[in-house]
C-alpha cells in the first residue's frame, strides 16, 4: 500500500506500518502534517524572505 505522505517522510510513515499502527492513527498522522504544512504556508505568508521563523529549522 502506498501511503500519500509529503515527500521527506517516508521513514516516519514506514516506522508507524511498523508499529503496526491503525488507520485512526495513520489519520492522525495525515492530520497533523496537514496542518503542520498549513501553520508553515501562514509563516511564509507572514515573512516571505523566509529567513526566520519555523522554516529557517527545516
Amino acid at each position: 500500500m502506498k501511503t500519500l505522505y509529503p515527500a521527506g517522510h517516508d521513514l516516519t510513515a514506514r516506522s508507524l506500518h511498523g508499529m503496526g499502527a491503525t488507520k485512526f492513527a495513520q489519520a492522525e498522522f495525515g492530520l497533523s502534517m496537514y496542518y503542520f504544512e498549513q501553520s508553515l504556508k501562514v509563516l511564509n505568508n507572514l515573512n516571505p524572505s523566509g529567513h526566520a521563523g519555523m522554516g529557517s529549522c527545516l
